[in-house]
């Protein structure tokens, strides 16, 4: 079974700006606070293009370039982008014009629409022509996302950035799919261990009938149900955590991933 290093990590959430919070959180040392979100700058994007992103896409590029920052790696290698719903806000937008009697999308709402939309908007910031791919799996996103990451990793001996990100919609989608919280995380994965390196870690198929891991902390634990790919907080506190153990993630049609975790 192939070792993975997690050489970087990065949440980007409500209350949680920025990687030092994050590992706070994480390590139980102070409780998860719900502090309404300001405006994203991902600095990385070039100005005419942040100009035409979305909250979502800047959510999701924020969290890359923070778990590339704290890497200290060169920014354009492979990516995996998971989600569960993609940009909501578009959809919405898009719907409601086609209702109207000259059907007045904008090139950019259409532009922004596609579902690896901020995949592309990464690659034009960090400067990449690596291969990336974009998915969603529903709840089991940031799972599915960790499966394709890791196996990655295995096949081509390469670094993979993980970016999971998902955003509560407007009010007659979040009717269909309701999130609580703007959440996203990032992992660098690698098959070499870094200097910086975080934990390693190793995935496997869970035994039938095991549940998914709850947070250790309580008030991550309304945040993990709040969004789809906070399903991965259990994971990212063991991970911050520095010592030995497992973690259930969830999985499609009710399976479950067994990940190791240790130092």
């Amino acid at each position: 079974m192939a070792t993975i290093y997690i050489n970087s990590m990065s949440i980007i959430a409500p209350g949680i700006m920025d990687r030092t919070q994050a590992l706070s959180i994480l390590r139980g040392e102070c409780d998860w606070q719900h502090v309404p979100m300001g405006n994203i700058t991902p600095g990385l994007l070039p100005a005419n293009e942040r100009r035409r992103t979305t909250a979502l896409i800047k959510l999701a590029l924020k969290a890359g370039q923070e778990a590339m920052l704290a890497s200290g790696e060169e920014y354009a290698v492979a990516s995996v982008f998971a989600s569960s719903e993609s940009d909501p806000d578009i959809t919405d937008k898009i719907c409601k014009a086609l209702l109207l009697e000259d059907k007045p999308v904008s090139p950019t709402q259409f532009h922004n629409s596609v579902f690896n939309a901020a995949a592309g908007y990464w690659a034009i910031a960090a400067k990449s022509k690596k291969p990336s791919v974009s998915l969603s799996a529903g709840d089991a996103s940031f799972t599915t996302g960790l499966l394709e990451a890791v196996s990655q990793v295995i096949v081509d001996a390469e670094p993979v950035l993980l970016v999971a990100y998902d955003y509560p919609a407007p009010p007659l989608l979040d009717a269909m799919w309701h999130i609580d919280f703007p959440y996203a995380t990032a992992l660098l994965l690698s098959s070499r261990k870094s200097d910086n390196c975080l934990a390693s870690i190793t995935v496997e198929a869970a035994s039938d009938g095991v549940q998914p891991s709850m947070c250790a902390s309580q008030s991550l634990e309304i945040m993990r149900h709040g969004n789809p790919v906070a399903r991965s907080l259990p994971l990212l506190e063991a991970i911050a955590a520095e010592r030995e153990g497992t973690v259930i993630l969830p999985y499609i049609n009710q399976q479950t991933v067994l990940v190791r975790v240790w130092p």
